[in-house]
């Protein structure tokens, strides 16, 4: 569902319990928005890790646990960092709740900042730029750092059978 059917409802809600202007009220949509897709992305890799392989741990006296940590993770792995990567974007470039949620400068996110460059007759085009490739450091270094599990994760996601 897109943000902006959600805006209205969500800001509402949020000024009703007081959380206008809190990092509660960024964290909490891009928690419900981002779970539902993440456990179904997640749910597909964990669906590829055998049942043979953890009877196996069992058998070899692994506690659940252990099957977890030694077998179960390393296999989806490449899921759990794809999951984490898209995670990161979309909270990263999340604008729609926090212009409407926010109030002041210290609760206000990165892509609100640029916003801000924005004058009535003005536009400072330079600034915007510059923020903008700031901004956009963190987001190629992680899947610069990430790359082969990333694509890995998503070569796996994509084949059924």
């Amino acid at each position: 569902m897109p943000a902006v059917v959600l805006i209205i409802p969500i800001y509402l809600l949020f000024s009703n319990i007081n959380l206008i202007d809190s990092y509660f009220s960024l964290i909490l949509p891009d928690v419900a928005i981002t779970i539902p897709l993440a456990t179904l992305m997640l749910r597909g890799f964990f669906d590829g890790v055998s049942v043979e392989l953890e009877e196996a741990a069992t058998i070899d006296g692994a506690t659940r646990l252990g099957r977890l940590c030694r077998i179960v993770i390393p296999i989806a792995r490449p899921g759990l960092v794809s999951v984490a990567i898209y995670t990161f974007l979309v909270t990263w470039e999340e604008f729609i709740f926090a212009l409407n949620l926010t109030n002041s400068a210290s609760i206000r996110t990165l892509p609100i900042a640029i916003n801000m460059f924005k004058g009535e007759f003005v536009i400072d085009w330079g600034a915007i730029m510059a923020s903008g490739a700031v901004i956009s450091l963190p987001v190629i270094l992680l899947f610069v750092l990430c790359n082969k599990v990333f694509v890995k994760g998503i070569a796996e996601g994509s084949v059924k059978g």
